[in-house]
Parts: structure tokens; sequence; C-alpha cells
């Protein structure tokens, strides 16, 4: 997968989720600006989430530790994450929302194998 950021405004960075492994297509994201991860090479796994009760996918480099619990989940503006990357089916880039999150985030978590580690490239053009 690669995530590739386009657009910054206030605290909100949008960009794109690209699926390679399961043929899902796009998925619009949205960050929060000063808490992103660093462009660059990382792993994606499919884990347990305290906080949110279920399996979301964890993301972790050699430079952002696992205990950092940067995940993918759901939301629709930057308010709704302190960290995490937020994907949704479609994007308002006037707004700077996401919408369709929750089954964007459930399409994703059904495609991923609990026992597989994911490549994720992230990239900025921004």
């Amino acid at each position: 997968m690669e995530l590739i950021r386009y657009k910054v405004k206030g605290n909100t960075v949008m960009g794109v989720l690209i699926d390679y492994n399961w043929n899902l297509g796009v998925y619009y994201t949205i960050e929060k600006l000063g808490k992103m991860m660093p462009e660059g090479s990382h792993w994606m796994q499919l884990t347990y989430s305290p906080k949110f009760k279920k399996d979301l996918p964890l993301i972790w480099s050699n430079t952002v530790h696992k205990n950092r619990g940067i995940r993918v989940h759901s939301g629709n503006t930057v308010r709704d994450t302190d960290g995490c990357i937020l994907i949704g089916n479609t994007s308002d880039l006037t707004l700077l929302r996401i919408e369709y999150s929750v089954s964007a985030v459930a399409q994703l978590v059904k495609a991923m194998d609990k026992s597989s580690t994911y490549s994720l490239f992230v990239r900025n053009e921004i």
C-alpha cells in the first residue's frame, strides 16, 4: 500500500491510500499536521486495539515504535484523530472531510490477514 499526502490546510493533511494488495482501490485519508508518520517505508498489521476494542491496522517502522499505537481507523475530520490515519471512500477538499469512513475501514480490515505483515510506503506531495 502507499499513502500519498497532497493537501495541507490548517492542521489537516489530506491524501490517498492506494491499495496494491487486494484491488480495493483508493481510500481518502486525513491526518493531523505535526502528528503524521514520517515519509518512507513502514509496516502494517491487523491487531487488536484496546482503545477501539476491535481489530484495526497498526502501523510502525524503524523510526516509529509499535507502542506509539498508530492505527488506521474511522473518522470524518482531523478532530477525530490524534496521530492516526483516518480513511474514507469519498472526500470533500473544501470542507476538509472524508465520508463513508466506517465502511472503508471495515473493507480494509476484512481484506487483511491477521497473521500477515504488509508494507506501507508514505510519500509527501505537499
